[in-house]
């Protein structure tokens, strides 16, 4: 007769988020490797629109340049495997403390690529950092941020790649 399991007994430990550092241009080749392989990656696309002198194209490319997400174990072997595809730098992080990315920063990347809300990418600020304004009129001008957007705009981020992007929130009610 089976023992009956203590419901104290310790549950899987869950997958987790990880950005990974690509060569320039690899992104999608090193998502369709890791998938081929049975990871669970994630490469947000957005479109652009380019022009040629002959014609113009709508492409889909790369949200954060240079980065791909796969979702991992905290298993040693597959770190390895993953750092050995084609066109991986490495993973990001401090040797080998790799960070792991909240679950929540990617379903809000997720919720906004599935959204029509129009979006544009936004330089990565923290409250209280030393900025200077390197354009218009007021070029020169050094300060410290006091807010990262103003009341109609929301910044959406992921803090480990120090990647952004703002999203105008007109219509839109906000809590906190």
């Amino acid at each position: 007769m089976p023992l009956p399991q203590s419901s104290t007994s310790p549950s899987p430990e869950c997958p987790k988020w990880y950005a990974l550092r690509t060569k320039p241009r690899q992104e999608k080749v090193v998502q369709r490797q890791l998938e081929t392989d049975g990871f669970e990656a994630y490469l947000p696309l957005q479109k652009e629109c380019r022009q040629w002198s002959d014609r113009r194209k709508e492409l889909e490319v790369p949200l954060f340049p240079g980065y791909t997400f796969v979702r991992l174990f905290d298993g040693a072997l597959e770190r390895v495997q993953v750092l050995r595809k084609s066109g991986v730098l490495g993973f990001v992080g401090a040797s080998q403390r790799y960070a792991a990315i909240r679950d929540e920063e990617i379903q809000n990347i997720k919720l906004l690529l599935g959204s029509s809300v129009p979006f544009c990418p936004h330089p990565y600020l923290r409250t209280g950092q030393r900025v200077r304004i390197t354009d218009g009129l007021l070029r020169g001008l050094e300060g410290t941020v006091l807010r990262v957007a103003n009341s109609e705009s929301l910044v959406v981020s992921i803090d480990l790649i120090e990647r952004s992007l703002v999203v105008r929130l007109e219509g839109c009610k906000v809590s906190n």
